[in-house]
């Protein structure tokens, strides 16, 4: 295993977003007064790099437009979803070839069959990927969408602000199943699917598996009620995270729906590195952020790649920010944790 960093800009940015493609790396850099609110931007930018020679094949000026969720591609074209609508571009030389102009609160996209599935605050929008046109709307009584639109035995899911999982028909979408976790609490994370359950963690008491077809609470593991909840799922295990409110990763066997270990770790990302290992971002109750390799089986750290010179200051005391994630595929992962650079590791 190799790694490096790869700096991004002189001037102060935040890395959004990464996604791999091949060699390539499509990334958003979010400018901004390093003294600034880490959510604050003076411009927004789009490149493409070659993550071996390091070169920027193209960028592309948004100024105060940025990215609102992690970007798709579907044959030549890249998709991303700013405030102000829907673009796509063409990934070979960063050319813009439509844009779905539409006011965007909040957003995630996914792409199913070919269809491009917007979410814009509370309604789903399927975009045609030829020309930009709204092909269908549907608007929910719900005050937001949680997640995008996955796909589940030819029926499609989204999770919502209040505290349901959303099972809909491909062709009306309308609801079919509504599956509901107790209180008003939204779920904040993609609905997960093993076997014939439905996973999710969500800001309510209890990480909970749903029955597909009825509905029902097959088994939950308390959590923190109120704390922001994150989830990894891997063929055997469910790993849960919470943050703020409480700081811990808590793996449950999906077998058997029992706790295996549960760690006080403060974890803004996580993904499925390899068969025995998780990497992380951390905090350290230093306050500094480092890049860490878990053991899936008893959850012990294995190993930390610190962020050397950069020091994180009280901007960063709860969470790095909201675009800081890892992409991650079979050859390399892509970690955004640090102002200005991205980490590369080559497995």
């Amino acid at each position: 295993m190799k790694f490096k960093q790869v700096i991004l800009s002189d001037k102060f940015c935040y890395p959004c977003y990464p996604t791999i493609e091949g060699e390539f790396i499509y990334i958003g850099l979010r400018f901004t007064d390093k003294n600034s609110d880490i959510n604050s931007i003076e411009s927004y930018q789009i490149r493409k790099i070659n993550s071996e020679t390091e070169d920027i094949i193209w960028s592309v000026d948004l100024n105060k437009d940025n990215l609102l969720c992690k970007p798709i591609i579907i044959e030549n074209k890249i998709l991303f979803s700013t405030s102000s609508g829907l673009i796509a571009i063409n990934k070979l030389n960063g050319e813009q070839i439509w844009k779905f102009k539409t006011k965007i609160w909040n957003s995630h996209l996914s792409s199913l069959d070919n269809k491009v599935y917007l979410i814009n605050k509370n309604a789903i929008e399927i975009i045609d990927i030829d020309s930009g046109k709204r092909q269908k709307q549907k608007k929910y009584r719900i005050k937001w969408i949680d997640s995008p639109v996955v796909s589940k035995n030819n029926k499609l899911f989204i999770s919502t602000s209040n505290s349901k999982i959303i099972e809909i028909d491909k062709e009306s979408l309308d609801i079919l199943t509504e599956y509901k976790y107790p209180g008003g609490w939204a779920i904040a994370n993609t609905p997960e699917f093993y076997q014939n359950q439905i996973l999710s963690n969500s800001y309510a008491s209890y990480i909970t598996s749903f029955d597909i077809e009825t509905g029902d609470i097959i088994w939950r593991i308390k959590k923190k009620v109120g704390s922001e909840p994150k989830q990894l799922i891997t063929p055997e295990f469910l790993y849960a995270i919470e943050i703020l409110g409480a700081h811990k990763l808590t793996s449950i066997n999906l077998s058997k729906g029992k706790k295996v270990w549960s760690k006080d770790y403060h974890i803004h990302e996580l993904v499925d590195f390899d068969n025995t290992t998780l990497l992380g971002t951390l905090k350290q109750e230093d306050g500094q952020y480092v890049i860490s390799f878990i053991n899936k089986k008893n959850g012990d750290i294995i190993n930390s790649l610190p962020s050397n010179d950069f020091k994180f200051d009280d901007k960063f005391q709860y969470r790095l920010w909201s675009e800081a994630i890892i992409e991650n595929n079979n050859t390399e992962s892509i970690i955004c944790y640090k102002p200005n650079e991205v980490t590369i590791i080559m497995k």
